[in-house]
């Protein structure tokens, strides 16, 4: 079985699962790839950096009704938070960061 997260570099993935579906070792084994945490506001600065044109983080202050909002005070608390080192085990390198994968994206370096 294989658990993946957003935050996890695409390539990364593709590479972790290629590798898990054609080396022996991995059978029989699950794996829960995750990349780094980040919050919003690290996403904001990264993006900032990354393309040259500021980037905030607007909070929306009421609560929203419902699940939504139970889901939403769980993410805020962090209880939804999961990290683990399998991608990169598997991998036999670091994950991709979110810097990295947001170049990658917007193709390098502001002018």
């Amino acid at each position: 079985m294989i658990v993946v997260s957003a935050a996890s570099g695409a390539n990364d993935l593709a590479e972790a699962a290629a590798r898990v579906l054609t080396e022996d070792h991995h059978a029989g084994n699950a794996y829960d790839f995750t990349g780094a945490l980040w919050t919003y506001p690290q996403l904001a600065e990264t993006l900032t950096r990354v393309t040259g044109t500021s980037v905030t983080v607007h909070e929306r202050q009421e609560r929203l009704p419902g699940a939504q909002g139970w889901i939403e005070d769980q993410v805020r608390s962090g209880a939804l938070e999961r990290q683990t080192d399998d991608l990169q085990r598997v991998l036999g390198r670091p994950a991709t960061s979110l810097e990295e994968a947001l170049r990658a994206l917007f193709g390098g370096s502001p002018a």
